[in-house]
């Protein structure tokens, strides 16, 4: 018998995006090299979490020492691993420890910015949940995940929200939401939500480009069915189980990925030999 493996959406995006990424990421525990955009991320998911949790009450002062705490805990932890902020992936042309500076920033405007987002439509909308954790059952497949947000609006709809801190909107919004509203509809036994929404937070101004303000971005996920997203996560557990994991660079392979140093596709380095493909 075939032991049953959870699956995640985080996984199936991996591995629909790069097959070898997913291996040395997953499979054979490749180092990755660290970027501070990671933990910009998570900093800013958790104020914004920690101030729906706190029921809105907390003054943008108090929010941003939430996020810088986290923020320097988070990198500190990472600095231990990799002490050389050279080695760093960064996002344009500056240094590891500016990228690093920048990114708290970012992070606490972020935040500061969900709150006014939140301000605007407190008749509209209201967070009845934060990072929603759930298991459930997709072709054959226990498939397991955290919801960012459940919005309920003024007319009953209840939407899963997933909150982007990048510069660009994820490809696999669909799949990842249309999974989201399926647990909803099996945790809350409500009809399956047919809208998701991406809250791509935005962006404070530079000296290279103006502020873009945060903004939900909303999915229509009436076709994304039971039987249709559970036969995207069977042909992956089916795939991975079988050892196949198809290489996909891109261009921007060097910048963004911090597995390339290990890259059948891009050259291995001497000490990579250990997570080169086993015959």
């Amino acid at each position: 018998m075939t032991t049953p493996k959870r699956r995640s959406v985080s996984q199936l995006s991996s591995y629909a995006s790069c097959g070898e990424a997913y291996r040395l990421q997953r499979v054979a525990r490749a180092p990755q090299r660290p970027a501070a955009w990671f933990t910009h991320g998570k900093a800013a998911h958790h104020g914004i979490e920690e101030f729906e949790k706190n029921r809105r009450t907390q003054s943008s002062k108090e929010i941003q020492s939430i996020v810088e705490s986290y923020y320097t805990e988070e990198i500190g932890k990472t600095r231990e691993q990799w002490p050389d902020e050279a080695a760093w992936m960064v996002g344009g042309r500056k240094s590891g420890w500016k990228d690093i500076e920048d990114r708290l920033g970012q992070a606490i405007w972020q935040v500061n910015d969900y709150q006014r987002l939140a301000k605007e439509h407190e008749d509209e909308w209201r967070v009845i949940a934060t990072e929603l954790e759930f298991t459930i059952t997709l072709g054959g497949v226990e498939v397991y995940g955290f919801i960012d947000q459940l919005r309920k609006y003024r007319d009953g709809r209840v939407i899963p929200v997933d909150l982007k801190s990048g510069s660009k909107l994820p490809g696999n919004a669909q799949i990842q939401l249309g999974t989201y509203a399926l647990a909803v509809e099996q945790l809350m036994g409500i009809p399956r939500p047919t809208e998701g929404i991406i809250l791509h937070l935005g962006r404070p101004a530079t000296a290279h480009g103006k502020e873009k303000p945060s903004k939900d971005h909303s999915y229509d996920l009436t076709h994304w069915t039971p039987e249709r997203l559970g036969a995207l996560y069977a042909q992956m557990d089916t795939a991975e189980r079988l050892g196949l994991y198809l290489p996909n660079p891109t261009a921007d392979c060097e910048r963004t990925c911090g597995l390339a140093q290990y890259c059948m596709v891009k050259g291995h380095v001497p000490s990579a030999e250990q997570y080169e493909r086993k015959a």
